[in-house]
């Protein structure tokens, strides 16, 4: 019968392989991301703070870094805070080649140590010296 029917089974069997592998590619996401818990020392243990920023698309928990400075200083609830922003930037593998577009995280130097792990590759953050220009007073 499905000799005879040769597109009806052709149809079949994609509609059952493209079925197959979405139930696939859909399960191991919410694996990942829902079932497993987080790859971190105390996974149970992490919160994040900030104030809710709704645009017509999303809902983003923002925080400004003085606040997170301010925070991280004088609070006495938390064992570390760490900061992190989501970025997307050009990035060339040679100097002249057309940058290509990549999604990253700005996040502060404090991240392996909050989080109880350590850098798979390399080495960790160290400190960083930033030498800002002297002001110039918008009178002069």
């Amino acid at each position: 019968m499905f000799a005879k029917n040769s597109g009806f089974t052709a149809v079949a069997v994609i509609s059952l392989a493209l079925g197959t592998g979405a139930n696939t590619a859909m399960f191991s996401a919410a694996d990942a991301l829902l079932l497993r818990p987080l790859p971190v020392a105390s996974p149970g243990e992490l919160v994040n703070i900030g104030s809710d920023f709704f645009n017509s698309f999303s809902r983003f928990t923002v925080m400004s870094y003085p606040n997170y400075i301010d925070i991280r200083d004088r609070s006495a609830s938390f064992n570390g805070l760490l900061a992190f922003a989501s970025v997307t930037t050009g990035f060339a593998a040679q100097p002249g080649a057309l940058p290509q577009m990549t999604v990253g995280m700005v996040v502060s130097r404090n991240l392996f140590d909050v989080l109880g792990v350590a850098p798979q590759f390399g080495r960790s953050f160290g400190p960083m010296k930033i030498e800002l220009p002297a002001a110039t007073p918008w009178w002069s």
